[in-house]
């Protein structure tokens, strides 16, 4: 048997499609194209190849007519032209949708950082098990991408992480599942990544090979892309909504305060720590409510006592310390002693307008309300 003979029995059998995106890759498409058709040839009976003409203003296209007419084993290459640039993912769905193979290989660029032999490596990655299996570059990749992977893995919904990947080899049955998932397919990356079949990635050393490119129009409809993508397959938004109403809230509504003192015991202890609600989301005072105060005449730090009585209420304190509010004995089970304390306030006393009277719990010593000291405090306070 000749060894062209040998080579030819020894080709996959599985028909395979490869997808290849096109936007002004005059520089490098005509290369890109050569190798990976080599690829194709030398280890597919069957291949056909696709490319998405995405709207190039430059040569690229007539690079490509120049090498199908260079290329003297006349490969199968078919040409999408869009009539206007949409943008890589776009694309790509065209192109997909045109593919018949077995196995698909999407090249979302025409970047050549990797050994040719890499293509083959993926593709056999994939037939022990693996429905999407990616090539993804050690090296390269602008921040804004880093961020974004950062950012969609922090907060996605499933377990499939994402990254940088250069191409992929995907099964049919990975594309008839994510046709099946949705019609419209934003990015393909994390639907192939979240479709509940198995994926790998390789990861390569580009190091020596990688070449930095910028495409300005790419990068706009990336940005709008990562938006979509960002908001459809991670509860991002829904966390960092909590993370604000976090901020809001301790900046404007919830304060933690600390416990300076005994004047509150046996209720609240010296050292304990509060978080304490802003009183325009209280809805008014109550007897009975612990509250937290300033007044720069008596304590520079705030003051933690109780309500007793407010506006317009008469307060009245016999001998042994009970409290009467209007009349009637104030029920107080968060005591446990009585005494009428530093008192020097007339009996029975009216709370002011905009006013509330407080008292601390440990009543022989807590200097309150009763003392014209601290006297009655008002509501802004």
């Amino acid at each position: 048997m000749k060894s062209g003979d040998k080579m030819l029995q020894n080709r996959e059998k599985n028909f395979v499609s490869c997808v290849v995106y096109l936007h002004n890759e005059s520089s490098c498409a005509k290369g890109f194209l050569k190798a990976v058709c080599k690829v194709m040839r030398d280890n597919f009976e069957k291949y056909e190849i696709i490319c998405v003409n995405d709207g190039c203003t430059d040569d690229t296209i007539e690079q490509v007519k120049a090498f199908l007419a260079e290329e003297t084993h006349k490969p199968v290459v078919s040409l999408i032209n869009l009539s206007y640039y949409q943008g890589v993912e776009s694309a790509m769905n065209a192109g997909r949708d045109l593919a018949v193979g077995d196995f698909l290989f999407e090249f979302d660029k025409c970047a050549l950082d990797f050994e040719p032999e890499l293509i083959m490596e993926v593709y056999r990655r994939s037939l022990e098990g693996y429905d999407v299996v990616a090539a993804a570059p050690k090296y390269g990749g602008s921040w804004t991408s880093k961020l974004f992977y950062m950012v969609y893995n922090w907060g996605s919904r499933f377990q499939g992480k994402i990254g940088q990947e250069r191409f992929r080899v995907v099964s049919r049955r990975a594309v008839n599942r994510v046709n099946q998932m949705n019609t419209y397919i934003p990015y393909r990356k994390a639907m192939y990544m979240n479709c509940g079949l198995k994926s790998d990635a390789l990861r390569y050393d580009n190091k020596k090979l990688t070449k930095k490119r910028h495409n300005k129009e790419e990068w706009g409809s990336r940005s709008m892309l990562a938006l979509d993508t960002i908001i459809i397959f991670t509860d991002v938004l829904e966390r960092l909504s909590v993370v604000v109403s976090v901020v809001l809230l301790f900046t404007f509504g919830v304060r933690l305060i600390g416990v300076d003192g005994h004047s509150m015991v046996p209720t609240l202890q010296d050292g304990d720590r509060l978080l304490v609600l802003n009183s325009m989301l209280c809805g008014g005072y109550e007897p009975g409510d612990i509250v937290v105060l300033r007044k720069e005449s008596f304590l520079p730090t705030p003051i933690v006592k109780r309500v007793i009585a407010t506006a317009g209420q008469w307060v009245d304190i016999d001998e042994d310390g009970a409290v009467y509010l209007d009349g009637e004995l104030l029920e107080e089970p968060y005591l446990t002693e009585k005494a009428l304390g530093q008192c020097n306030i007339e009996l029975p006393y009216q709370v002011p307008e905009s006013k509330i009277f407080v008292m601390g719990d440990h009543r022989s010593v807590s200097l309150d309300s009763r003392n014209t000291v601290l006297g009655c405090v008002a509501y802004d306070q």
